[in-house]
């Protein structure tokens, strides 16, 4: 007997099982924010005292869309404090009052579009330096106590100087204030996911709080709660990305779960939060975080199973043909009929397919009557298969 006629057999017994559907969502890893505003920004609760070392530090990605110059962090007074973070597509820079005041240490720097970048401005009491993806990019000398009062902060845009100093255009995916210079020679290797906390961590975000969050929790455990778009009156609030956007476009599609696929293994792409990249995070993605969009019905939801290689919140005769139509396929994508992260359309994929098949996103389930039928297509479809190659 072929292998294509042996599974066969394997779909007309798995079409007989009642398809209930994915299991419930997992919380993503990270998260991330977008500043598509000058306005974008974060309020943030209490002062963070300094002293005499400091390090800012952040994970951003600029886009052909959205890469624009401005504040990242601003703590500010007039005339007392000044703690500056700033980015943009060509620059870094920071600054704090009153170490080599009025001047503000800047770097001219092409970040890479499309891809994250660590960044840090660090102060060690002797001196003051700018890291790119852990490369050390510029270094003066510097001495003494940065100055810390009770005053204003804002991730992002803030009203000062009588006027709003513009927010950096980009993404954000972590952002860490600590009382002591963490990186301090030529070059380091850049922390991957989220930054954590510990005892000289100050503020702390992470960004995982769900798309329509107003406020962001401070993981220092230092009570610096974020709000969002709030502090001056033309504040605006940056915009959750979910964490399964990983082209960042603004939906979560056929793009993403190959994304996902070509980087198995890579952590920053970890989006169930157990320490790897691996079969667990596509099924996550699948399951809970896709978009699914059913033709001619106006049905759509967020989350599918296995083997909806068309993404339409079902697994029917038509994911079986594309599957077909493909089998044997080396390095082809979600939408040709690759479910797994191997590098080949075959058997293993078509068992995926068969163990969700007749599975609806809504919840309804099909009759048996109509899942027979439904294997009854499939066994043409093989069949035909068999007789082409």
């Amino acid at each position: 007997m072929s292998r294509h006629i042996s599974h066969s057999y394997l779909l007309l017994a798995v079409c007989q099982v009642v398809v209930l559907g994915g299991a419930g969502p997992i919380s993503a890893a990270t998260g991330v924010l977008l500043f598509d505003e000058t306005t974008d920004t974060i309020s943030v609760a209490g002062e963070t005292p300094i002293g005499s070392a400091v390090t800012y530090e952040a994970r951003i990605r600029f886009t052909d869309t959205y890469a624009g110059q401005g504040s990242l962090y601003n703590e500010w007074k007039f005339l007392d404090e000044d703690k500056q973070f700033n980015v943009g597509p060509a620059m870094l820079a920071g600054f704090n009052f009153r170490i080599n005041w009025p001047n503000v240490q800047r770097v001219d720097y092409a970040f890479a579009m499309d891809q994250w970048h660590h960044i840090a401005f660090t102060y060690d009491g002797s001196a003051e330096r700018l890291y790119i993806d852990g490369q050390l990019q510029a270094q003066r000398a510097a001495s003494g106590t940065v100055a810390s009062v009770a005053s204003i902060a804002h991730v992002g845009a803030i009203y000062r100087d009588n006027q709003i100093r513009p927010s950096f255009l980009g993404f954000l995916d972590t952002f860490r204030i600590s009382n002591v210079a963490r990186y301090t020679g030529a070059s380091f290797v850049p922390p991957t996911g989220d930054l954590s906390s510990d005892a000289n961590t100050l503020i702390l975000y992470n960004f995982d709080e769900s798309p329509g969050a107003t406020t962001i929790v401070d993981h220092s455990g230092n009570g610096h709660t974020g709000t969002l778009g709030a502090g001056f009156g033309a504040a605006t609030m940056p915009t959750f990305i979910s964490s399964g956007d990983l082209d960042y476009d603004g939906d979560v599609d056929v793009d993403d779960i190959d994304i996902l696929r070509n980087n198995m293994g890579n952590l920053a792409y970890d989006l169930d939060g157990d320490g790897d990249t691996d079969a667990d995070d596509l099924g996550h993605l699948v399951e809970d975080l896709v978009e699914w969009h059913r033709p001619g019905t106006g049905a759509s939801g967020v989350g599918t199973e296995m083997g909806d290689f068309n993404l339409d919140g079902v697994i029917d005769t038509t994911d079986l043909a594309i599957l077909a139509a493909n089998f044997g396929t080396v390095l082809g994508g979600w939408s040709i009929g690759h479910a797994n992260t191997d590098s080949v359309i075959d058997t293993t994929d078509l068992a995926i397919l068969a163990t969700n098949f007749g599975f609806v996103a809504s919840g309804e389930v099909p009759e048996p009557a109509t899942l027979s039928l439904l294997a009854v297509g499939g066994l043409a479809l093989l069949r035909r298969r068999k007789r082409d190659t």
